[in-house]
């Protein structure tokens, strides 16, 4: 029941917000100090066993040994070497208690994904809503090596707007050392660098996407000698996991990408930059649904959609009114959509983002 008093409260408070607010600029910044607060205490301060994988990154944290240098990288190391340093840096030199390393690291996942839906959405409700309700807010705490990779990346979108981009790809080369899955935003790239060549990027994304994600599964199933099947597979299919949450991101992946098509096919506005924004977004949706339909057969790729949901719910709040009259209907059907989504993902299975309670560190 947290998870939908969760979204209630969202819901409400969005409503409140645009309701009480006329101001534009005052509602956002309003909304940005209200809503960053009441994440923060809700994650910050949770249990290793709130939210999945938390306890396995506060068993890793526990597990260090002092002694060494906070550079040293065990042979074999399961972990990412930059998020091997960085949380052996904090152990070291901050703190040796896992609730003031879950603290750092929600500090810093927030700071990045409000300060960028802030200066990158023209609806702040909008995206504050779509933030809830398609799960992004559990998703970027649940792994906190991609969480920390997309909060460096989303950081760095200036980078990409001022089309610096051997600068974004340093940014990317070190989102790699925290989670290799941070090489998907390489392909971002190509969305800024050739923002009016369509056709040509859209084939471009797919292809390389494609070739990515069937090159992982390859690696991933060398690298475990055949236990990426079994943990991926057989053992999330016995339990129904891993094909019905496949399914279901994908199912949720289409609807975005039929909404944003819909939004880029009804804009009204006859501006290049907005038309722009509308094709980045398609392409960014599009790539999402690949994610989307390669995570049913092996549940690990379905992560990938941490960095690209941000890109989304700014896009969709920034266009998202600037259609025909009819579109409102739409625009309906697709929010409810999402609750209705939400409310089944997680009454059905809460346990795919472990809150089925809730109780602060202790």
């Amino acid at each position: 029941m947290i998870p939908i008093i969760f979204l209630v409260i969202t819901i409400i408070e969005v409503i409140l917000l645009s309701s009480l607010i006329s101001n534009h600029k005052e509602r956002n910044r309003v909304a940005l100090i209200l809503f960053t607060v009441q994440f923060f205490v809700f994650f910050a301060f949770r249990d290793s066993n709130v939210l999945a994988d938390t306890h396995t990154y506060a068993y890793f944290f526990n597990r260090i040994n002092d002694h060494l240098p906070f550079y040293h990288i065990k042979p074999h190391e399961r972990l990412e070497s930059g998020y091997v340093i960085y949380q052996q840096f904090i152990h070291r030199y901050i703190s040796s208690s896992f609730l003031v390393f879950n603290i750092i690291n929600t500090a810093i996942v927030l700071t990045a994904i409000m300060l960028f839906l802030y200066r990158n959405s023209s609806r702040m409700m909008v995206s504050l809503f779509l933030l809830v309700a398609t799960l992004q807010v559990y998703y970027q705490f649940i792994a906190i090596r991609q969480g920390i990779a997309m909060s460096i990346l989303l950081l760095s979108h200036p980078l990409l707007e001022k089309r610096r981009f051997l600068l974004y790809s340093l940014a990317v080369l070190i989102a790699y050392t925290f989670h290799f899955s941070a090489l998907l935003m390489v392909l971002f790239i190509l969305f800024y660098k050739y923002p009016r060549q369509n056709k040509r990027i859209k084939y471009l994304a797919i292809g390389g996407a494609v070739v990515l994600f069937v090159s992982l599964q390859a690696i991933l199933t060398f690298y475990y000698r055949g236990a990426a099947d079994t943990v991926y597979l057989d053992k999330s299919a016995e339990k129904g996991f891993f094909s019905a949450v496949g399914i279901f991101n994908t199912a949720n992946a289409l609807v975005l990408y039929v909404y944003s098509n819909y939004l880029k096919k009804h804009l009204q506005i006859d501006n290049e930059e907005v038309r722009q924004e509308s094709n980045t977004l398609s392409l960014v949706c599009l790539l999402n649904l690949i994610v989307a339909l390669l995570s049913i057969r092996m549940f690990v790729f379905s992560r990938f959609s941490i960095y690209l949901l941000p890109y989304i719910i700014a896009y969709i709040s920034n266009l998202y009114g600037t259609g025909s009259k009819i579109q409102g209907k739409y625009n309906a059907l697709a929010a409810l959509y999402l609750v209705a989504s939400y409310i089944f993902y997680v009454l059905y299975r809460p346990e795919w983002i472990g809150l089925e309670t809730y109780h602060f560190y202790g």
